[in-house]
């Protein structure tokens, strides 16, 4: 599925992530605290969830590893790299301290993201 994403971060490190697909509407509405805490809402989200992002249903690790790189960005190198972890690897571009693009791919499911920041 391709959509449209708005991401935003807070100055104490939350961040925020909605998906738009021809909607005003978010289809998916994320948002990561600095201590782990996550809320998801949305039609993609269910009936919704929030919790400690550690023990989210398997539909959205994926989505939490994402806003847990994003989170992190500030302690990844420039360039591009990848990232490889037992659950997911994670490819990046970085540069003058700010994200070109982040793809996550999971190790246990034929899953991945990539968003392009402009």
């Amino acid at each position: 599925m391709t959509s449209d994403a708005v991401f935003a971060r807070s100055a104490s490190g939350a961040v925020l992530l909605r998906l738009y697909k021809q909607s005003p509407a978010p289809l998916l509405e994320l948002r990561l605290e600095p201590d782990g805490y996550l809320v998801a809402k949305g039609s993609l989200a269910g009936p919704g969830w929030s919790g400690p992002s550690s023990s989210a249903p398997p539909p959205l690790l994926i989505w939490t590893t994402l806003l847990t790189a994003c989170q992190n960005v500030q302690k990844l190198p420039d360039g591009e790299n990848e990232v490889h972890t037992a659950a997911a690897h994670i490819a990046y571009v970085k540069q003058a301290g700010h994200l070109q693009s982040l793809s996550i791919s999971r190790t246990d499911a034929p899953e991945s993201v990539t968003i392009l920041f402009k």
